[in-house]
């Protein structure tokens, strides 16, 4: 029996770093809908998401 490839992370993990302040975060892609449907095949609807405490605090402030 062959091995098996790992299945990839559920999440996309993201750091930026800019200006000595660095933000991690993930992201989780989605593609709505079936196979066959061949409008919603083509949407892409990416999430992302503050990876801890520190990049909350940063994201917070920069919303309006």
């Amino acid at each position: 029996m062959g091995r098996r490839a790992s299945a990839p992370p559920p999440f996309v993990p993201v750091t930026l770093r800019r200006d000595g302040v660095t933000i991690s975060r993930f992201t989780t892609p989605t593609t709505p809908g079936t196979p066959r449907d061949t409008g919603l095949q083509e949407m892409r609807i990416e999430c992302f998401y503050p990876a801890d405490a520190a990049s909350r605090r940063v994201l917070e402030r920069m919303t309006l």
